[in-house]
């Protein structure tokens, strides 16, 4: 959760997040594996906050376009600016 940050602000803190599971090298039980990751953002504007579970659930349909564009990336929803 970010507060006080525009898009393009949660865009680059997501991005280095993102990065960085995709430059680290992860080991179980003597393997090593590449793990990447994607992110589903939601937002709002104003000073009255909608509810967290519309919030989440909006965030979670961005994570699920994510992951069918390809995985390994951002979605923020539909009329983020």
């Amino acid at each position: 959760m970010l507060t006080h940050v525009d898009r393009n602000q949660a865009e680059v803190a997501i991005e280095r997040i993102r990065n960085h599971f995709e430059i680290q090298a992860f080991s179980f039980e003597g393997k090593t594996a590449k793990v990447t990751a994607s992110f589903g953002a939601a937002g709002f504007r104003g000073t009255t906050p909608p509810e967290f579970s519309s919030l989440l659930n909006r965030a979670d349909a961005a994570l699920y376009t994510a992951k069918s564009k390809g995985r390994n990336r951002v979605e923020f929803e539909a009329g983020v600016v």
